[in-house]
């Protein structure tokens, strides 16, 4: 916690805190929103097997990012409309 206090400073408003929170939020849900198959892929193995180390869940994300794709382009390369 002392790292965002120096980062953002300690003399924040109630107001100002409430705002950076709630950006934060936003910010968080958008990212979780425009990677849902990925999360609902991670959320499904984590489900399966409680845990994944760091080799494991980039291998998943590659292999999520690659499968996207693929559904995302034509034959030619080219992304459907």
């Amino acid at each position: 916690m002392s790292k965002c206090w120096t980062f953002i400073g300690e003399d924040l408003t109630e107001q100002e805190s409430l705002e950076l929170r709630n950006a934060g939020y936003m910010r968080a849900r958008g990212l979780i929103l425009a990677h849902e198959s990925k999360v609902a892929l991670l959320a499904e193995r984590l489900a399966d097997d409680g845990r994944m180390d760091a080799s494991e869940f980039t291998k998943l994300m590659k292999r999520s990012a690659e499968s996207f794709l693929h559904l995302q382009l034509g034959s030619r390369g080219r992304m459907r409309a």
